[in-house]
Parts: structure tokens; sequence; C-alpha cells
């Protein structure tokens, strides 16, 4: 609580994003749920870890198991505010710090569009009583072929288009991670901004975002099945699902590194564009079979 309640003031250097303060607060949420959040964090130790890990496998707020990222999201809210007590000068129990304490994670699976996929969705012929599903393909298009976060590309300004020795770019400092992104103006983007009267698109709500991307991708015809694992209640989970129902607003930041790289572009130079800091974060986001990679 004291922790939020910093955030919110901002006070003791505790400067958070709203989307970064919001997993916060679901974290204490949940620990709540389970009626683990009043033991003393001097006595906050492996056998915690294990029942939180344990209940959480069995049930979050909705009632369902929730699945292993999930679970590691929480866990890692809970070390950040652990730290930050421990700052303060709280006397803290410091199996957080231990390799055992850790955010246990898989990796997730994922899309990304091809470039036939995002002409399909760029080709739908949508009314002016469809301006919310018309408004959610741009700013999707923007983040696909900038390979921005939904937070910077759902935000952008005419000050963000910047001119320099006669190439148009992007000019983004992203909102996570304070990292100054430098894209190239893609024709896409370029039509986008004109299309706008020479501005670029309003915000638009993410949950809004998210709901109208899959009845995109469905008009566009985007239906093959793909492979879905995921561990969740402990168990790991097999099953197949439509295409267009897994698009989300992260889509398009994972189809602009996948595209990218299968177009030929250095690794080095597309990092530079997503300001990725590590090749082995940056390599989790290309999506490529064999196949492709042989290809390429």
């Amino acid at each position: 609580e004291l922790y939020i309640g910093d955030a919110q003031a901002h006070k003791n250097g505790v400067k958070l994003a709203p989307r970064t303060l919001k997993t916060i607060t679901n974290s204490f949420n949940h620990t709540k749920y389970l009626k683990m959040h009043t033991i003393l964090i001097s006595e906050l130790n492996m056998d915690w870890y294990y029942e939180f890990v344990e209940r959480s496998e069995q049930s979050g707020r909705n009632g369902e198991p929730l699945s292993m990222n999930y679970i590691s999201t929480h866990i890692k809210k809970i070390k950040r505010v652990m730290g930050y007590a421990e700052d303060k000068g709280h006397v803290v129990n410091q199996s957080y710090k231990s390799t055992s304490f850790k955010a246990p994670q898989e990796t997730a699976s994922s899309i990304h569009l091809n470039e036939e996929e995002l002409s399909q969705i760029r080709a739908l012929e949508l009314s002016s009583e469809q301006y919310s599903l018309a408004l959610t393909r741009d700013l999707f298009m923007i983040g696909s072929y900038s390979g921005l976060r939904v937070s910077d590309f759902n935000s952008l300004t005419i000050e963000n288009i910047q001119n320099f020795d006669g190439t148009e770019i992007l000019e983004v400092r992203c909102k996570k991670t304070h990292s100054l992104a430098e894209v190239p103006l893609h024709p896409e983007v370029k039509r986008i901004f004109i299309k706008y009267q020479n501005t670029l698109p309003p915000s638009q709500n993410e949950q809004v975002m998210n709901r109208n991307l899959k009845v995109l991708g469905r008009l566009a015809g985007i239906l093959d099945d793909v492979v879905v694992e995921q561990t969740k209640g402990g168990k790991l989970l097999t099953y197949n699902s439509p295409k267009y129902k897994m698009i989300t607003t992260h889509t398009a930041r994972r189809s602009f590194c996948t595209n990218t790289y299968l177009s030929g572009i250095d690794t080095l130079d597309i990092m530079s564009m997503t300001t990725h800091k590590t090749e082995a974060n940056f390599l989790k986001y290309i999506k490529v079979t064999g196949k492709e990679r042989a290809k390429r």
C-alpha cells in the first residue's frame, strides 16, 4: 500500500507508468484474494512463495486457474516491492533474493501477421458507421510498420514526425523504457498521416482495440488454426485457435520485427529501431519457421 501510494503521488523516487502502476495494483489485489497479504515482510519466506504459486495455479480472482506467465508477473511485482521496502529500511526476509524465489516463465504462444495478412486487413472496405474499426486498423498499421509498443503508437502526435537530411522519421521517447526510438516513416504510415489531414490518428482504448482487431482479422479471412501451448493450473495445455482470435495490439510489434527480419534488414538495425537492448530478447519477437529462416 505504501509503494502504490508513493507511486500515485510520485513520492520517494517512485515514478511508474500508469500501466505499470495498474499491474502492481492487480498483483496486490490478487495477493489479497488469496488471503496471503497479512504476513509480515520479515517472515515472507520460501514457504510463502511456494504456497503463493500453488494457490495461484488453483484459482485467480475470476475463479479460473492462472497461467504460468501471469503468476510470473505477480511474483516480479512482489520482488520489486520487497526491494523497495528494504531500501526504505524495513526488516525484510532475504528469501525474495533467492534464485528459487523466481518468476516462472514460458515462451508465450504468440503470432505475427505477414505482409499478405496485413494487406488483407488494409484492403477491407469499412463503412462510415465502422469508424471504430477503421481507427483500430490505422493505429495497428502504424504499429506494424514502426515496431512501436501500443503505449507509443497509440499516442503519437505531429511532433513525433521529424525530418533528418530529407528523410522523414518517427522520433518517439518510449513510455516503457524511456529509450529514444527513431524509425523511418514507412509509406503506409505516411498514407495514414495524409488521410488524417497531415496529422496522426487519435488514441483509442486498448481493450476496444483488442476486441476490434479480432473482428478485423475475421473479416480479412485470417482463419487458419494455430497451435497454442500454455501452462495453466500447473498443467501444460495444447489446443488449436483460429489465428484471428490471437491478434492483439502487441501483434503489431511482433509483425514489424519478424517482417523486417525476413526482408533481410540487419538485426542490429532493427534493434536500434525497436530499442531492444539484447539480441536474445529481440529474437523472442521473431516468429519464423525453419523454412522461412533458410529462405532468408
